[in-house]
């Protein structure tokens, strides 16, 4: 399975770069604002999750406590803050650096510590789980956001169709339901609600507790109106 984690972000790193360098000069160039994040906002965003990921690891290798509450919009509002007029050349830099970090993190673990549930009890799941989900899921969801936010949506829907390709050979870490629902949500987003329709109820049945959220996710309001996705739900 460390085998199956390292390639897998080896893959996520390839996204994340693949982001970067398909930006013009222009979208490099655009300032962003809290209300309408830019490229570089997206990639700060994901560089600190990642880097928390790492941190909070490392202190519980060591026996340190690790301290996992904070307000989310709170947190994401300081990084916006103290992040928003870092260079690119700093931006690219971290995730390089991260990424690095990740890698030899994950390599001097063993299976138990990266596949158990509860070994690190701050992670939710397993720790593997974790790192996937900061390193690839995470960052999937915003730079894909990001791209039907800038009129691309057949480049978003062909990421993520990719990243769930890549997920299904880890379901024991990351379990299939959640990652094919994120699809779905990105289908909803890029306009395409019969595709998303298409995938939600094998996404409810394989992660049944999706239930109780999909009424509520902004990722799928286009759909709450239409009869199929009220069925489903009831």
């Amino acid at each position: 399975m460390k085998d199956q984690l390292l390639e897998l972000i080896a893959y996520a790193q390839s996204v994340h770069r693949a982001f970067m360098d398909g930006l013009s000069d222009e979208r490099r160039n655009d300032p962003g604002t809290w209300e309408l994040w830019s490229a570089k906002d997206n990639v700060v965003h994901a560089n600190f999750y990642m880097n928390r990921s790492l941190e909070r690891t490392e202190k519980s290798l060591r026996g340190e406590e690790v301290d996992s509450s904070g307000e989310l919009e709170e947190t994401n509002k300081g990084i916006f803050n103290d992040h928003h007029a870092d260079t690119w050349d700093q931006v690219r830099a971290d995730s390089e650096r991260i990424f690095a970090r990740l890698i030899a993190l994950i390599t001097s673990l063993n299976e138990e510590q990266l596949t158990q549930n509860g070994h690190f009890s701050w992670a939710r799941g397993a720790l593997g789980g974790n790192f996937i989900s900061h390193a690839l899921v995470h960052p999937t969801e915003h730079f894909t956001t990001y791209q039907i936010q800038q009129g691309e949506q057949e480049k978003a829907v062909a990421l993520n169709q990719q990243v769930v390709g890549q997920l299904k050979t880890v379901d024991d870490l990351f379990p299939y339901g959640y990652s094919i629902y994120n699809l779905a949500c990105t289908y909803a987003k890029a306009g395409l609600p019969d595709q998303a329709l298409a995938l939600l109820p094998e996404a409810l049945n394989l992660q049944p507790d999706l239930k109780d959220w999909a009424p509520q996710d902004p990722d799928l309001i286009s759909l709450r109106d239409l009869p199929p996705f009220q069925q489903l739900l009831s």
